[in-house]
């Protein structure tokens, strides 16, 4: 009944909450939400579909809709229509994205300023970690480095970024990331 004769689009699942993309657009939660992670305003556990906030995203009244999402750990990402990432959930190790190391229970929109004009066109969420691929083939990742997941040299377990870095790899010369996949643990 909540779908009102929409259909599903997307569901992607994560270890203990899933989300719904529905064929209007609507993002649809369910599961743990320890962390603010179903995107409805509480850290209620839900056993029936919420609804996540979006209100932020209509308040910019400009048609953008949620095109894509991606289920992490404990945080998720959406991309909407206009290439803006939203995020949502724990967000300690800065993997929303939006230059702060804070959980937020609805979703906020992730500082693309580094990007320069690039636009993201697929994102997923991991473990403590975002990671987006730009229309120029550029890998772009932020949140907990654990095990060197930058891929920047760093060997501080503990490094963090709160907000989209590049990826920058010499072994890949000209070459261009067409798709990527985020694990468990990276």
């Amino acid at each position: 009944a909540k779908l009102k004769g929409a259909t599903v689009r997307l569901l992607d699942a994560s270890n203990y909450h899933v989300l719904l993309l529905d064929s209007n657009s609507k993002v649809w939660a369910w599961g743990n939400n320890g962390s603010g992670q179903l995107g409805d305003g509480t850290d209620r556990t839900r056993h029936e579909m919420a609804e996540v906030d979006f209100t932020a995203l209509e308040q910019l009244n400009d048609g953008a809709r949620i095109v894509s999402l991606s289920a992490g750990s404990e945080h998720n990402l959406a991309l909407d229509s206009k290439g803006r990432l939203w995020a949502w959930g724990a967000g300690g190790n800065g993997q929303l994205g939006d230059g702060k190391s804070s959980p937020s229970r609805i979703p906020v929109q992730t500082n693309l300023t580094n990007l320069a004009g690039k636009v993201i066109v697929a994102a997923t969420a991991g473990s403590g970690l975002s990671v987006a691929l730009d229309n120029t083939g550029g890998l772009w990742i932020w949140g907990f480095n654990a095990y060197g997941r930058f891929g920047s040299g760093s060997t501080n377990y503990w490094d963090t970024r709160s907000q989209p870095m590049p990826v920058t790899w010499s072994g890949l010369g000209s070459a261009k990331i067409v798709d990527f996949a985020v694990g468990p643990e990276y």
